[in-house]
């Protein structure tokens, strides 16, 4: 349909919300406020969370919430692969891996969308021309499927 080409086909800009792993059961005693604190700046200065959470890595090297909002901090600021890192290492911390599946699997569709565009910038013109048609046409379809609703 053309509401699926289009989605396949044409680029989407997303602003997804992400939520920290607030757990701080199993940190090194002394931790926990901290850590807590650094929850709490998420909700207004996330860069002074992303540093509170960097202090506490040395004394936590393997605690899964850490690691996990570590590789958000790493995320955010464009920092791909070491965000992909600490994702790696949040799962293989073990508990609740599935915060940091979800961040592997979001920087996997992120670099296979990135290597996408590329390949599409070294079409042939015809090709592009061609590709950009089929866009058109999907988007032109949807926007008459809407106006029937």
């Amino acid at each position: 349909t053309a509401d699926r080409l289009r989605t396949e086909l044409a680029p989407v800009e997303r602003n997804d919300a992400f939520r920290v792993m607030e757990s701080r059961k199993g940190l090194a005693e002394g931790d926990g406020d901290a850590f807590r604190e650094a929850v709490r700046l998420t909700k207004r200065d996330r860069a002074a969370a992303c540093a509170a959470w960097a202090a506490l890595e040395p004394r936590n090297p393997d605690h899964p919430s850490l690691l996990f909002n570590l590789g958000l901090c790493a995320e955010s600021a464009g920092r791909l692969d070491e965000a992909s890192a600490y994702y790696r290492r949040a799962v293989s911390a073990g508990g609740d891996v599935s915060y940091a599946q979800e961040g592997l699997d979001r920087l996997a569709n992120r670099q296979r969308a990135e290597a996408q565009l590329k390949e599409a910038a070294n079409l042939d013109p015809n090709e592009f021309e061609h590709l950009q048609s089929l866009v058109r046409f999907a988007g032109a379809q949807l926007a008459v499927k809407r106006r029937r609703r």
